[in-house]
């Protein structure tokens, strides 16, 4: 059969269905394990866009793969390297109000835009050799990525502990944080997202074991304690989603689990299995409001699940 095009960017047509599945209560499944088009290794961050077709950041395959709502593989890009649509360890990835795709490119240190045919746009950043004072473009190692109702962009800068700001061409808007365990002060930061109903961002402070909230002028107003986040696991990189309503999803990878949260940032329920199958390592989260499902991609699965909201069993 014509697979399409086998280079780094490739099209596949619609018939071809490599990966889509479904679990035994008939839940979308996308994605196994291994290195071939529509597989997945160690899937790291998800995103959603208007149309309901799902990227994600195939992490250890060095490429992003995009899918429509069924599940079949649209289009895949990237390969391992330093070059324009190259990538080292990627992490996260987010989707603008124009369909744009921004990836963080964590061992690049640098953020890779591309349109939604996942042709490259540009790309900004680059290694600093000061994790105290770095420029203004320089970051080490930065983990999550989000993008603010003004088509802002914001950058968890995990090896400098700070928060970055960014027009959507990549020109530097502010900065917050630093080391330390007081508030606006980071250790190992790591997801981020947007509540939609305040405007506020959250970031997951995971070596502090909290939830910080700050508002739209980079001020620290509020931090959640995360009781399952202290031991401290070197492994352990959550990643947020925020609900339509407030509400807060967060992973817990290393004890393999979502958190949901309440407005006020309150542990209300868990998930660590869906259809009976146990949760394998879940990192990257995302969430559909119009078909109220979340989508986890599954680092030690090979692969992305999707399941109602309502699998949540409050506490």
């Amino acid at each position: 059969a014509d697979l399409g095009s086998v280079d780094s960017s490739a099209y596949f047509p619609l018939i071809y269905d490599p990966s889509a599945g479904a679990d035994i209560e008939g839940r979308l499944i996308i994605g196994r394990s291994g290195d071939a088009p529509g597989a997945l290794a160690n899937p790291s961050g998800v995103a959603v866009d208007d149309e309901g077709n799902i990227y994600v950041l195939d992490s250890g395959n060095a490429r992003i793969q995009k899918f429509d709502p069924a599940g079949r593989l649209l289009k895949a890009t990237g390969d391992g390297g330093r070059g324009e649509g190259e990538f080292n360890q990627p992490a996260d990835l987010a989707i603008d109000a124009e369909g744009d795709v921004y990836v963080i490119d964590t061992w690049n240190h640098r953020v890779q835009k591309f349109d939604a045919d996942l042709t490259f746009i540009t790309a900004w950043g680059g290694p600093t050799k000061d994790l105290v004072n770095p420029g203004d473009y320089e970051m080490w190692g930065p983990r999550s990525i989000a993008v603010d109702g003004e088509g802002n962009v914001w950058v968890v800068d995990t090896g400098t502990q700070r928060v970055r700001k960014f027009s959507p061409d990549g020109k530097p808007l502010g900065t917050v944080g630093e080391r330390g365990r007081g508030p606006g002060q980071f250790r190992e930061p790591v997801g981020i997202a947007f509540d939609p109903v305040t405007g506020d961002f959250l970031v997951a402070d995971v070596g502090n074991a909290r939830i910080q909230r700050f508002d739209s002028e980079m001020q620290a107003i509020a931090a959640y304690p995360i009781d399952e986040w202290k031991d401290l696991n070197a492994a352990n990189k959550p990643y947020l989603a925020a609900l339509p309503d407030g509400r807060i999803l967060a992973s817990d990878p290393v004890h393999g689990r979502i958190l949901l949260l309440d407005q006020g940032g309150s542990v209300i329920a868990s998930l660590s299995s869906v259809s009976g199958e146990a949760l394998a390592f879940p990192r990257g989260i995302a969430y559909d409001a119009d078909g109220g499902f979340v989508f986890t991609s599954e680092g030690a699965a090979g692969r992305v699940r999707r399941f109602p909201l309502s699998d949540f069993a409050l506490r």
